[in-house]
Order: C-alpha cells, then sequence, then structure tokens
C-alpha cells in the first residue's frame, strides 16, 4: 500500500496481558537494545500485533469505520465502506425482512455505544425505531415509534447527555425539536413548532453537542432556505438567517468541534458539488478549493472525520461511477476517491465512527469487536 506500518491504531504504550493467544505470558526476560522496563514478552506481542495487521487491515486515509444505509430489495441494512479501496460490504441482515421505507434524514450513530440508529416503517407495520450494532449489523432492539406527529425528519445522538435528538413534522408541516426513548419509542417534545406554518426541509442537518445546538436547513412558505439553530435544551430557535442565493441547495452539513466550523457540501448553480463553511450567525457561505468533479454530481451521503480533517463523499457523476471521495476540509480538495465495488445497493446514508472497528478487520485494542472475517 506504500504506508509504513506503525502501533496498532489505539494502541497504549504499556500492553497488559495477552488477550489475544488465550495463554499465560512468558516469564518477563530483559531484552537489551530496548527502551527501559522493556521485556521480551511485550516486543514479541508487538511483533504479533504488527503482523495481524498488515494481513488482515487494508490501510486506509484514517483508521476509521464507515458506515452506509443501503436498501436491499427495498429493505434497510448497514454497510461499511472502505474508502482507500471503495470495497462497499453488507454488515449483517436486512432489518425488516420486508420493505422498509425512511425519510428525511433519520440516521444517527453512537460511537462510544457501537450503536446505529434509523427510523423505518416496514410493509404495513407503525414506524420503528431499529437499532443496529455497529459490530455485526444485527437488530439489537426495533421498539415502535410514538409521538412523533407527522413522523421523524432527522436525527441526530449526542454522546455526552446520551441522548436521541429528532426533529419532527408537526401539524401543517412545521418542525419541532424532540428527543426519542431508545428503549421504547417514546417521543418528547421540546419547545414549540418552530415556523407557525409550513416548514420544509431537506437532508442537511447536523449537531453542536457541547454547545447544545441542532442546526438544519429549512425553508419557510415561499422564504429562501436558511440556517436554523435550534437549543436542544429547551427546543427554542436560537437564530435562522438566511442563505445566499447563489447557493442552490445544502447537500449536507457537519459540524467540526476542534474547529468550532460548520461545514457544508454544497450545490452551486451549474449543478456541481463543492465543500464550504457557513457563518452560523449571518448565513453567509464560505466556499472551499474547486467543486469535487466538473460536472453534474449525485450525492448519497457525507461523513465528517474531525480527526484527519476529511469529509468523506459517496457519490455519482454524470455518465460515470459510483465513488468515494474523501475531500481535504482545509483546502476543499480532494485528497483521494475510488470507485465503488461489491454490494450494488443504493447508499441512503453515510455516518462515521472513528474508533471501535474499522471496515475490514483491526482497527483498534477493542477486543470484543475484533474479527478475522475479511470482505
Amino acid at each position: 500500500m506504500g504506508k509504513s506500518v506503525g502501533k496498532v491504531p489505539g494502541e497504549s504504550q504499556s500492553l497488559g496481558p495477552n488477550p489475544l493467544l488465550g495463554m499465560d505470558r512468558a516469564p518477563a526476560v530483559p531484552c537489551k537494545g530496548f527502551q527501559k522496563g522493556a521485556t521480551m514478552d511485550k516486543v514479541m506481542l508487538r511483533l504479533l500485533l504488527l503482523l495481524l495487521v498488515a494481513n488482515f487491515m487494508p490501510l486506509p486515509v484514517s483508521a476509521q469505520g464507515l458506515f452506509a444505509v443501503i436498501n436491499p430489495g427495498g429493505d434497510r441494512q448497514s454497510a461499511v465502506l472502505t474508502p482507500s479501496s471503495g470495497n462497499l460490504r453488507a454488515l449483517g441482515s436486512p432489518v425488516g425482512g420486508e420493505p422498509v421505507s425512511t425519510s428525511g434524514s433519520s440516521e444517527a450513530i453512537d460511537r462510544s455505544g457501537n450503536r446505529l440508529f434509523l427510523v423505518g416503517t416496514p410493509n404495513g407495520d407503525p414506524t420503528k425505531l431499529f437499532v443496529l450494532s455497529t459490530i455485526t449489523g444485527a437488530v439489537l432492539a426495533s421498539p415502535n415509534v410514538s409521538g412523533a406527529g407527522n413522523g421523524i425528519v432527522f436525527e441526530d445522538w449526542d454522546g455526552g447527555e446520551s441522548k436521541l435528538f429528532a426533529l419532527l413534522s408537526v401539524g401543517s408541516g412545521d418542525r419541532q425539536l424532540a428527543t426519542v426513548n431508545i428503549a421504547t419509542g417514546a417521543v418528547t417534545t421540546l419547545g414549540s413548532p418552530l415556523a407557525g406554518g409550513g416548514l420544509s426541509t431537506g437532508g442537511a442537518h447536523a449537531l453542536d453537542p457541547t454547545g447544545n445546538r441542532f442546526f438544519f436547513v429549512g425553508a419557510p412558505g415561499a422564504s429562501p432556505d436558511a440556517l436554523y439553530s435550534i437549543n436542544t435544551t429547551n427546543g427554542a430557535e436560537i437564530s435562522s438567517p438566511n442563505l445566499p442565493a447563489t447557493i442552490l441547495a445544502v447537500r449536507n452539513l457537519a459540524w467540526d468541534a476542534g474547529e468550532n466550523l460548520l461545514f457544508g457540501l454544497f450545490s452551486t448553480p451549474t449543478g456541481e458539488a463543492q465543500l464550504g463553511t457557513i457563518n452560523i450567525a449571518t448565513g453567509a457561505v464560505s466556499l472551499r478549493g474547486n467543486p469535487i468533479v466538473t460536472g453534474n454530481l449525485s450525492t448519497f451521503g457525507a461523513a465528517l472525520d474531525e480527526s484527519s480533517d476529511l469529509l468523506f463523499i459517496a457519490g455519482q457523476p454524470q455518465a460515470g461511477s459510483r465513488t468515494v471521495y474523501a475531500i481535504d476540509t482545509a483546502s476543499g480538495i480532494e485528497a483521494d476517491s475510488q470507485l465503488m465495488s461489491g454490494v450494488a445497493n443504493d447508499i441512503l446514508a453515510l455516518l462515521i465512527d472513528p474508533g471501535p472497528l474499522f471496515a475490514d478487520g483491526f482497527g483498534s485494542q477493542n477486543l470484543s469487536a475484533w474479527s478475522f472475517s475479511q470482505p
């Protein structure tokens, strides 16, 4: 792959008992030539782990897991997308065993809990909150959703508060913030409806968990698109500045806590897709770099990896093939792109987990999540 292999991602400097081999550690033997305190068994374990990484984990742009929601036979299923190769691999089994409809952008990921949430309605059944394992793809729970008005439009997980926030469609098409009980599916509304009338939304939303803000793009009535900032504590609107008319549409939003910036993937008047930032106070958009491709680009989902400053995008150029793009958020320039292979199902959403389990093998020292299986 052209990369040197260092320590295993997530590995601490001090290794404990050897959990991988399932045997007692050999007596510690001092080994000259290594740093003070190192022992031969530690050195051998490190070498073994490095060999396992070299054989089982394709080295990606960063050691994150990029998860997708796909639609086999009209059903819904989680999948893993490897950005360094473009391989899309189904994870587990379809969730409903029958067609499941989803609307808006009702998928969210709990990184520390290894869970993916999505709202779907199986044929002839009540709407459910599906909770999937990001390790196996198995359905962990699927309670019926209740109290959601006309339906859940968006979802975002707040790890600090352990809350699943949702934006609801209520009344005559207005929007209202709420939380969803992941065990029971019960929805609790926050504050009041936001526009006092119809408020149309696309799929662009993001959460600032530290600042307690939920962002989304919406258009009240015949008004221009606006960036809504909602207080997640009480559901009240903080601000809703209009976006510039030069922006045809906002395809995706992503909050970067480290840089305190709201990134957006925008449609230009010519139908191209380009990265930029939004001033949350004024709505002003600052584009970065160049359009991802020249000409129309259909996009299916985007996910931000703050640790590597990369925005991953699943898309397809006009008259081209499905591709996963990695865009440098500092410059807006394409860092990498790979044609997609593997399962041919449509991608409905893209989410990222920088920690527990890499797409095709080992990505951390969360040993309970390790697997020897390859795509």
